[in-house]
């Protein structure tokens, strides 16, 4: 009889345990796996800085060129981004891990190479990013 009491507050807690460490992942600190999250808005300011930087470093900044200016490419990148990382999409947020995987491809991304949206390279790519 005292076996099977043991037994099942043992199970209990590890019910528990298991209750909150999914409650955890979605709380917006850490994921069960330990990667950290990031809410969606704030990887939608650091994707928007880092490919306006980008678009600096590649002359694409000015007048006559992609963006009139500064403040106009945070605009227009931020809006993009955001559509990206929708709620719908990004319900839980942004795994950190892989949110600096993407912005270590954005760093590396030649001029030559056109870019479209954030998502058309494959390490920011919502599926792999977001937290459903």
């Amino acid at each position: 009889m005292r076996k099977r009491i043991a037994l099942s507050a043992a199970a209990g807690a590890l019910v528990l345990l298991s209750a909150s460490a999914c409650d955890h992942e979605r709380s917006g600190e850490t994921t069960t796996s330990g990667a950290e999250i990031i809410p969606a808005d704030d990887a939608v300011n650091r994707l928007t800085v880092r490919r306006c930087e980008r678009e600096n470093d590649c002359k694409n900044v000015g007048e006559g060129k992609r963006y009139e200016d500064n403040g106009n490419c945070e605009r227009e990148v931020a809006h993009e981004i955001a559509a990206e990382l929708r709620p719908a999409v990004c319900t839980y947020g942004v795994r950190g891990d892989r949110l600096e995987e993407c912005m270590q491809t954005l760093r590396k991304e030649k001029c030559g190479n056109p870019m479209g949206t954030v998502s058309s390279l494959t390490t920011c790519r919502t599926g792999r990013i977001c937290l459903h």
